[in-house]
């Protein structure tokens, strides 16, 4: 646990201080006709999630994206408040004309979709690539609702 102090004969704690949350950062890749890919990485949380909503609903609407894959690769942690974001982010009419699809997500963001059942009303895909087919996919008017994340059979 530690060395005792002399003085007082308490143990001192070799503690780290926890890190701090990392920052929310989105990156854009795409549109003009084709589906947006906003790469999310950080902690998705209160503090963040209105403005990530803003910056990817503005990128949708300037690219004219006909469609979104949410890349979570890097999403180390998301609130209820970043749920909340991403299902505004579905009434985006590039969603709308196009779908949405969360792409890669980790285990933790994972865990909490699913803990909320937010995993029967959103699409999620373990790669990009599989993202970008179930978006071709549903917007053939394919239904893309049984979708191994979607349907627990396939565990």
């Amino acid at each position: 646990m530690g060395r005792l102090n002399g003085n007082l004969q308490r143990p001192v704690v070799n503690a780290h201080p926890p890190a701090p949350p990392s920052p929310l950062h989105v990156e854009f890749e795409g549109g003009e006709g084709t589906p947006l890919r906003a790469i999310v990485s950080g902690e998705i949380d209160y503090a963040g999630a209105f403005s990530m909503q803003v910056r990817i609903a503005a990128a949708c609407r300037r690219r004219r994206a006909r469609g979104l894959i949410m890349d979570l690769t890097g999403a180390e942690f998301m609130s209820s408040s970043g749920l909340a974001a991403i299902l505004s982010l579905q009434l985006e009419p590039a969603c709308q004309r196009g779908g949405m699809v969360l792409a890669n997500p980790t285990e933790e963001v994972l865990r909490v979709i699913r803990l909320t059942g937010l995993d029967r009303r959103l699409i999620v895909a373990d790669t990009f690539e599989q993202a970008e087919i179930l978006l071709l996919y549903s917007a053939a008017g394919g239904d893309v609702s049984h979708h191994p994340h979607n349907d627990t059979s396939y565990n």
